[in-house]
């Protein structure tokens, strides 16, 4: 058997060099079929360049829209509204203040009335001055029983002569100014003086008068 498998090696030269070519030869190296080689490199779907760079909105300058050029009138007019706005406010001010010293303040109704020195044929008494405000013009007497008059608003007191004696009068006083009147005042009573001559008739007078009486009889009775 030996010498028959030598023989057959020796009568087909080709077959054995093929052989052994082959076994010489080093096995290729394989290449897994799942490992294939990408033409092009893939980008994921979800990685995505943006194509412009976003700036942040901010409430002064917004991220779209006009520019410089046409945000400069919008600017103008907001600051010619707010200038007349201002305006029209020291204007309304301006008128207040001019305007509200024309309004008078009211006649105040003199008050603290108060009698005076008074003699036979004269009588007096004084008032207080308003607390408030500015002085009248003048002030009007306006008697009961006898005639009155008038003093100026810097004075505040006032003197009658040419009475009866011994008589009771009565007066108010009236504050003027710009041709307005104020309430009247209360009422204030005086009395002129008896003199002593009118006292002395008067004593006599009574005198007589009760020696009269007492000479008189009396009434129903007879001698």
């Amino acid at each position: 058997m030996p010498h028959r498998q030598r023989g057959d090696a020796m009568t087909d030269p080709e077959g054995t060099a093929q052989d052994l070519s082959a076994a010489a030869a080093p096995a290729a190296p394989r290449t897994p079929a799942t490992a294939e080689t990408p033409a092009t490199a893939q980008i994921p779907a979800t990685a995505q360049i943006p194509a412009t760079v976003q700036i942040p909105v901010t409430d002064h300058e917004p991220a779209s829209g006009p520019g410089p050029a046409a945000t400069a009138p919008r600017r103008r007019r907001r600051w010619a509204v707010i200038l007349i706005a201002a305006v029209v406010v020291l204007g309304l001010a301006a008128g207040l203040v001019v305007w509200a010293p024309w309004i008078p303040p009211p006649v105040l109704r003199p008050t603290g009335l108060v009698a005076g020195p008074a003699t036979a044929n004269s009588v007096s008494f004084h008032w207080s001055p308003p607390r408030t405000g500015p002085l009248p013009d003048k002030y009007l007497i306006i008697g009961t029983g006898a005639a009155g008059g008038s003093v100026a608003g810097t004075v505040t007191s006032y003197r009658r002569a040419g009475l009866t004696p011994a008589t009771t009068y009565q007066y108010r006083v009236v504050a003027v100014r710009g041709g307005k009147r104020s309430p009247k005042s209360a009422l204030l009573t005086v009395r002129t003086l008896t003199p002593p001559s009118l006292k002395r008739a008067c004593a006599v007078h009574g005198r007589s008068t009760a020696r009269t009486s007492s000479a008189r009889p009396a009434a129903g009775t007879g001698t």
